[in-house]
């Protein structure tokens, strides 16, 4: 019984000297790589310019080798990426700036890869790149002018807050999507330009919430679960009655009529059957009679 406290004592030790263990082995081991972070962040560029043509370059070949459909989602994929970037920068006319200065520089090294590749001189091939660059660049454009649609609501009096610019066919839309479009060409970011519509319309119903998509979507619901149930009652109402067309002739008859007793029907029709045998035969008879 007393050696239950030195066991305990023991593991308390074994379990200290483990972690001061670990925390010295993390200690060093940290050291060397904060200082090589340091040089290496010292001898790196932080101009956006030399950053963002770096990131160009890099993923340029990515576009050239692939063909066809292929590389117009390659580059849109790219551009996007670009874009993505530039919203890191918090300064308005530096976005614009390196937008422009990245778009002229991936025309440039697309050129000259391309050029290089079809054997083709580096003057044949500006206008060319230059409309699959500008495709790419508008198709990202429409991307983020659609999700922004999708994003505000038409604060037009007749819609009551209920649809999205994206949903809404009224004349007074447009006052809203063109703000929208003339955000992004400004070089805008999507949470800057929602703040942007936040002060121009002055209340956040513009903004599409919870509530305002199930009030979008509550009418097609209604509607969708209108018809369901039309269609099930149709579809029973026609098996009901195809189960009705094929019972047997006997049971409508019962059904029609309850006095009716099928058996004397039957009987009867087999004595008249017989009647006009026995009268056929007589007839028969008769003549055989007047030819002797």
């Amino acid at each position: 019984m007393k050696t239950q406290p030195v066991f305990r004592s023991a593991r308390l030790l074994a379990a200290l000297g483990g972690f001061l263990v670990l925390s010295f082995a993390t200690l060093f081991s940290a050291a060397p790589e904060a200082g090589s972070s340091t040089g290496s962040e010292a001898g790196s560029s932080t101009d956006p310019e030399a950053v963002g043509a770096e990131f160009v370059d890099a993923r340029v070949p990515e576009v050239v080798t692939a063909s066809g459909e292929r590389r117009e989602e390659v580059l849109v994929e790219l551009w996007q990426r670009v874009q993505d970037r530039l919203t890191r920068e918090t300064s308005l006319p530096t976005r614009q700036t390196l937008r422009g200065f990245l778009r002229e520089r991936l025309v440039d090294q697309l050129r000259a890869e391309l050029g290089e590749r079809s054997g083709d001189e580096v003057e044949d091939a500006p206008d060319r790149v230059s409309a699959m660059v500008a495709s790419a660049v508008e198709r990202v454009r429409l991307r983020r002018e659609l999700h922004l649609f999708d994003s505000f609501l038409c604060d037009c009096k007749t819609e009551d807050w209920s649809r999205t610019l994206s949903y809404c066919w009224e004349p007074c839309r447009e006052g809203q999507r063109g703000l929208v479009r003339e955000w992004l060409a400004a070089g805008y970011t999507d949470d800057e330009i929602v703040e942007l519509m936040l002060d121009k319309v002055g209340t956040d119903k513009v903004l599409v919430g919870e509530s305002s998509w199930m009030s979008r979507w509550a009418p097609y619901g209604i509607f969708g679960a209108g018809v369901l149930v039309l269609t099930v009652l149709l579809r029973s109402a026609r098996r009901g009655g195809g189960r009705f067309d094929r019972s047997r002739p006997r049971d409508r008859m019962q059904t029609q009529d309850p006095g009716l007793d099928v058996g004397r029907l039957r009987e009867s029709a087999d004595a008249g059957t017989s009647s006009d045998t026995e009268l056929q035969e007589r007839l028969e008879a008769e003549l055989k009679k007047l030819e002797d």
